[in-house]
């Protein structure tokens, strides 16, 4: 399989509050074929929320998908994820041949939990 210049490749990225909730969430995302590969990185985070600064620890995920779940997979991230208002922030990136024919072929497999 080569890769179809036409179909596009994405990295996500969004954060749990702790690793059962990350593993949690990427088990479902790759059950439902949204995603083809997510890794965890465990990070330090400091921001504000509800008008008090928030310093702790999460669970950073990075999400691989192909374009065409992009739309279906930040409803899914809204509707299921533990945050009331969930980071997702993506870019299109590009891959070896190689690994862009993985990402194209897994994005039709259907897998068991």
């Amino acid at each position: 399989m080569t890769n179809n210049k036409s179909t596009k490749f994405f990295l996500g990225l969004t954060t749990e509050e702790n690793m059962m909730c990350a593993k949690s969430l990427a088990t479902k995302i790759l059950s439902k074929n949204l995603a083809s590969c997510i890794n965890f990185i465990k990070v330090e985070s400091k921001y504000i929320w509800k008008n008090k600064l928030i310093d702790t620890e999460e669970v950073k995920l990075i999400i691989k998908f192909r374009s065409r779940s992009l739309e279906e997979l930040k409803f899914y991230l809204n509707d299921n994820h533990s945050y009331e208002i969930p980071e997702f922030i993506y870019w299109e990136v590009k891959a070896s041949e190689s690994y862009y024919s993985w990402i194209d072929s897994t994005s039709f497999i259907k897998c068991d939990s």
